[in-house]
């Protein structure tokens, strides 16, 4: 991506805020570091062009370290187990989301905004701004860039709580940048003018939480190692602890004999009466396809190099008597599943590097 496509995409971006009244800023899943920037630096914008904007997430956040960071940067998050009055809104956006559809606003609100960098998935869906590309390490990266271009009015103590959280999101969706690639860096030194390196390093030093702590050795206990992939589930937990999950995954993958990590777990909402199965995946290999993968299981996650995650609604089953069941069935079932696409893993390497080539030629032919 060149800098005039950059300053192409921070113009439109700009066009599409101008054209809101007031603008939901919708946290599709787990509030991670990445989304919850990408989506205060966009809220920021929208405050600076004269525009109001709400944050809200209907999940909650589960690691300390993402408590923090909304706490310490004073992040305007409103937390509600409900979908918003939608009456008030004229547009919404959604970041860090392969899918801009929200059930219950989509078919009331336009789509202003969806910024993305996994694979893109086909829907039918007006979008007044879309930017989607697997060319950078995170949203983080695409939104820092665009806010590059556009120079915003940003008073210096905005902009450092902006330039801060983008940072720690670039940091966080990089493995501590171990991934971080040209546009990422090209990012990182833009916020690196503004950004409290101190702060990024309190908010990633707090300790996990003595119950992640406790299912990364249940983890470890359970997990099952098939040609390479160590697949392990950990039970049923609540949702204040789902974050945990791509935890124990990162800790894994740094298991040097493994080429693939699969941690996967039933999800409780009781407030809901709702139950998913959430499962992160980690690579070694940035060129497995992981949205090949996961799609080749359900249509519900996506993936892009060396992570993904995929989830499978269970709430029917809610009302099991009997869960110590349920999980046997669920755990067996997964396994199979997996160990299925591990056999078939040489298809799915086929298929990513047709997309690769096809990425590239269109890349080429574009110019971007």
């Amino acid at each position: 991506m060149k800098p005039a496509d950059i300053a192409a995409h921070a113009g439109a971006l700009r066009d599409a805020v101008r054209r809101c009244r007031h603008l939901l800023i919708y946290i599709k899943g787990s509030p991670d570091p990445d989304v919850i920037a990408s989506s205060f630096a966009v809220h920021a914008l929208c405050a600076a062009e004269g525009v109001r904007a709400t944050i809200v997430s209907i999940t909650v956040v589960s690691l300390p370290q993402n408590e923090a960071m909304i706490r310490d940067l004073r992040i305007p998050i409103a937390f509600s187990r409900e979908l918003p009055r939608l009456s008030s809104y004229d547009a919404y956006a959604v970041m860090d989301f392969q899918s801009a559809h929200i059930k219950g606003v989509s078919e009331r609100l336009r789509c202003a905004i969806h910024i993305d960098h996994h694979d893109a998935v086909a829907e039918d869906l007006p979008v007044d701004f879309k930017l989607v590309s697997g060319a950078a390490g995170s949203v983080s990266t695409l939104v820092a860039l665009m806010l590059e271009a556009l120079a915003p009015p940003f008073d210096a103590p905005l902009m450092r709580r902006v330039a801060t959280a983008l940072t720690y999101g670039i940091q966080t969706d990089t493995d501590n940048y171990a991934h971080a690639n040209d546009l990422d860096r090209r990012a990182l030194a833009y916020l690196a003018r503004h950004a409290d390196p101190e702060e990024i390093r309190h908010i990633a030093r707090i300790p996990l939480s003595e119950e992640v702590v406790r299912l990364m050795a249940l983890a470890e206990r359970e997990r099952v190692v098939y040609k390479g992939w160590a697949l392990a589930g950990i039970g049923f937990i609540d949702e204040s602890r789902r974050d945990g999950i791509a935890i124990i995954a990162d800790s894994m993958a740094r298991d040097p004999e493994i080429a693939v990590v699969v941690v996967f777990a039933v999800v409780v909402r009781e407030a809901t009466r709702g139950l998913a199965l959430n499962a992160s995946i980690r690579a070694k290999d940035g060129s497995l396809d992981l949205t090949e993968l996961i799609r080749r299981i359900t249509p519900e996650g996506g993936g892009r190099a060396f992570k993904g995650a995929y989830q499978v609604n269970l709430d029917y089953f809610f009302s099991c008597p009997d869960r110590a069941r349920l999980w046997e069935v669920v755990r067996a079932t997964t396994l199979e599943a997996l160990t299925q696409q591990r056999d078939a893993v040489g298809l799915i390497e086929l298929k990513g590097v047709y997309k690769r080539i096809r990425r590239r030629l269109g890349n080429l032919w574009g110019g971007s």
